[in-house]
């Protein structure tokens, strides 16, 4: 049957494995000594009891991480507790201090006032101030316990300090009030024994946390060893207890019986055996004997049969061996099985003598045979209105397989996206470049100064306020300074926002199309000029061609440290409501179902038929485009999980690729083509 869980046990666990409670008391004592990092504060909230005191929901987590994240809290209270404790610039930029202030600030002046002070406020509502106490509070408390931990006390002060920071930061339920009086009982006890042997010194907090660490640590075996179901647990001395079935797993050669690591200082090694000197392996021989009578029923004995590389016959353990030998010379030889190396091979659920509980590999087997799509029921119904702006049009472009799972099934698998970070930004990764230059290029085309910029991203905690985070800065300017050089001559006419509406058959579309001139319409990007990033200007020009407009549109960007120039020439107005109406068509389509247009992978195996005319060919360079480490289609989660590769990229999916590239294509016209 495959119904049901099946109850178990591990037993020679530490409290502090089976307890968030008894490790967060840890991390709360390594306070005096840490750096109160991010990581370190949020790690604490998800102790439930930590975040039940505090009145923190868990779905309050991921609000508070935003903050701290967008805030730049990356570690230390303060700059003077930065510089005391650990001997570097006590400056406030990313400590605890930092981002706390730019929220209180972004709740008194708002955002939009921009740098106030050196201060960057960050974008706070109402609404958010019952959390912001909650977070505050929590703080509050921390550097309160900080401050008296770091002071030696005597073994009597340790119990009152303790036995406080456990009422203020815990609010217990059911079993974890167990885990408190656990503490306490042993704070008791270390008073007494200090009582009695008329010790009054005081004792470090290194001391008193590897005391309390060792207490925490102490093994709960004796409680867990027959909790009832299976029991998982080492084999040690004296625990011969009948069981009406004994398993001993991974008996492997070469790993039982232990070999023991000989230190090259142990002088007792460099002596003849004598008589009494303990001997590992002699011990485990007795284990396994133990472990033998102690099966009443029936006894299973596993290893490894194969070498996972060359799939070549292993032996199994030496005591494995002998007791093959033993059984095969005084009964019948016994039977040994050899089980498939993957869970999912259908030997499995063939041979009795192969019993598994894996129910996900049993569905998987009694399904239709193949790979089955992710959508495989009929098309969704058309929402109401299901078309209404040219932005919705686009954002649908930009990735088809997202906006199909999130606006049609309200459904996100989007990474997680708050990475916390516990040190500045020392570096950029391409996506950090991307957002500054790009920042820095929209601040220069306002007028803002290269200098408020700058202090502006410092002032965020975007960059650091030292030679490294200037030379980030100067050389995120350099590359928009340098995409400056190349918009500025199509500034010279005035661009003006364009809006239009247009009747397409049975849908209105109407929308509204920046930088717009008489001459040119103007596309700018920081980054890479790449096909995806190239079908949203494009649909925008369709529009601007299908409601009349009759000139062309410049796009730049940049890669690496070169700019990427291109356009995007004129189309028939005709033309242009033609092609107009097989994107809206795709789109409504791409509501019903998927529409499978990773635009990288489609647009390699559309290139490379047109060039070759050979499908087999180009589905080739396109699996090459889609399993590219570096940003391919095949590493994004929606398409991972809505295509069957290579088996989507068909003739189907040419004929798609030919329908939305091919016009892009015909109209578009490289910086180093003669315009």
């Amino acid at each position: 049957s495959f119904t049901g869980k099946i109850p178990f046990g591990i037993a020679d666990q530490s409290r502090k494995n089976q307890s968030t409670v008894l490790s967060s008391i840890v991390t709360l004592l390594a306070l005096g000594h840490s750096r109160l990092t991010s990581i370190e504060i949020m790690g604490l909230l998800e102790v439930p009891a930590i975040a039940r005191k505090f009145g923190i929901k868990p779905t309050d987590i991921d609000q508070l991480e935003a903050w701290i994240s967008e805030t730049g809290i990356r570690w230390e209270w303060d700059g003077d507790t930065k510089a005391a404790n650990w001997n570097v610039p006590g400056t406030d930029q990313n400590t605890w201090l930092f981002g706390i202030q730019r929220m209180l600030m972004g709740l008194m002046i708002g955002q939009e006032q921009g740098l106030y002070e050196q201060h960057m406020p960050y974008d706070m509502t109402s609404g958010d101030i019952p959390l912001l106490e909650k977070l505050l509070a929590l703080l509050n408390q921390l550097t309160q316990l900080r401050k008296r931990l770091k002071q030696a006390k005597t073994a009597r002060q340790w119990q009152q300090l303790l036995n406080q920071m456990l009422r203020d930061f815990y609010l217990c339920r059911d079993a974890e009030g167990l885990d408190l009086d656990h503490i306490k009982s042993s704070l008791t006890k270390l008073v007494d024994d200090m009582d009695t042997c008329q010790f009054n010194q005081p004792v470090s907090l290194k001391l008193m946390s590897y005391w309390i660490q060792k207490k925490i640590e102490e093994s709960a075996s004796s409680m867990r060893f027959i909790a009832g179901g299976i029991t998982f647990a080492t084999l040690v001395p004296m625990r011969s207890i009948p069981f009406r079935m004994v398993c001993l797993i991974g008996m492997n050669d070469g790993e039982y019986p232990r070999k023991k690591a000989i230190s090259p200082f142990d002088l007792m090694t460099r002596t003849p055996y004598r008589k009494g000197d303990q001997s590992r392996r002699q011990d485990d021989r007795y284990l396994f004997l133990e472990a033998l009578l102690s099966a009443r029923q029936q006894l299973y004995i596993s290893y490894q049969g194969r070498n996972i590389r060359d799939n070549k016959l292993c032996p199994a353990s030496v005591l494995v061996g002998e007791l093959k030998d033993y059984c095969s010379s005084v009964f019948s030889p016994i039977p040994v099985i050899d089980h498939p190396l993957q869970p999912f091979s259908t030997r499995y659920y063939q041979d009795e003598n192969l019993p598994t509980f894996a129910q996900e590999w049993y569905a998987g087997l009694t399904s239709v045979k193949g790979t089955r799509a992710f959508i495989d029921s009929k098309p969704l119904t058309l929402p109401e209105n299901d078309l209404a702006s040219l932005q919705e049009l686009v954002q649908f472009y930009r990735h088809p397989g997202r906006y199909f799972m999130k606006q049609r099934l309200n459904v996100s698998l989007d990474p997680y996206t708050t990475a916390l970070s516990e040190s500045e930004s020392f570096s950029q990764d391409p996506l950090d470049k991307y957002l500054l230059t790009q920042s820095a290029l929209t601040a220069l085309l306002k007028g803002v100064s290269e200098n408020t910029w700058a202090a502006e991203q410092i002032a965020s905690g975007t960059i650091m306020d030292n030679a490294a985070g200037h030379s980030l800065a100067r050389s995120n300017l350099s590359q928009a300074k340098m995409l400056l050089e190349e918009i500025n001559p199509y500034l010279d006419e005035d661009l003006k926002p364009y809006q239009a509406t247009l009747e397409l058959d049975d849908v209105s579309l109407s929308g509204e199309v920046s930088l717009v001139g008489d001459r040119h319409r103007l596309y700018f990007r920081a980054g890479l000029l790449a096909k995806r990033h190239l079908l949203g200007p494009w649909i925008e020009h369709v529009f601007l061609h299908a409601s009349g407009y009759q000139q062309q549109s410049i796009i730049i960007g940049r890669e690496r440290s070169d700019v990427q120039q291109g356009r995007f020439t004129a189309i028939k107005q005709t033309h242009a409501r033609t092609i107009l109406q097989r994107l809206t068509k795709r789109y409504r389509q791409g509501n019903r179902s998927p529409l499978l247009l990773p635009a990288d992978t489609l647009y390699s195996l559309y290139a490379n038929y047109q060039s070759s005319g050979d499908l087999d060919q180009a589905v080739e360079k396109a699996m090459a485009k889609w399993s590219h480490e570096m940003g391919g289609d095949g590493t994004d989660p929606y398409w991972q999980r809505l295509m069957r590769v290579p088996e989507d990229l068909n003739q189907q999916a040419l004929t798609l690729a030919q329908e939305i590239f091919q016009p892009l294509d015909t109209h578009w016209v490289d910086s180093d083509v003669d315009q």
